[in-house]
């Protein structure tokens, strides 16, 4: 059964991205198609952003289409984003802490 989205937070892939975005939905649209088949596109927004995503969307398109919409965010942890960011942004800081972790790895012991 598909999850109805008309509020909210959801997860979506936007076009050329590898990671998908958890962002608010701030805008639902309803049309038919020139066929007469009804359509609905979604608008996100994320909340520290000051725009719209339309910038994160593949060039030209304004809304997100239902197929891009992975799934819903039922709960929410502030700020654990950043860390993908962070380590995106800082490739380095990605390396020390898989090093760092490595060095946890051969220094523990087993009990």
């Amino acid at each position: 059964m598909p999850i109805s989205i008309d509020a909210g937070f959801v997860s979506c892939r936007c076009a050329g991205r590898d990671i998908p975005i958890v962002h608010r939905v701030l805008r639902v649209h309803q049309h038919r198609g020139v066929t007469g088949d009804a359509s609905v596109d979604y608008l996100t927004k994320g909340d520290n952003n000051s725009v719209d995503d339309r910038n994160l969307y593949a060039p030209g398109q304004l809304w997100l289409k239902r197929s891009e919409i992975i799934g819903r965010a039922v709960a929410s942890v502030p700020y654990v984003g950043m860390v993908t960011i962070l380590l995106n942004d800082y490739p380095m800081l990605k390396w020390a802490l898989v090093g760092l972790m490595g060095l946890f790895v051969l220094t523990g012991k087993e009990t």
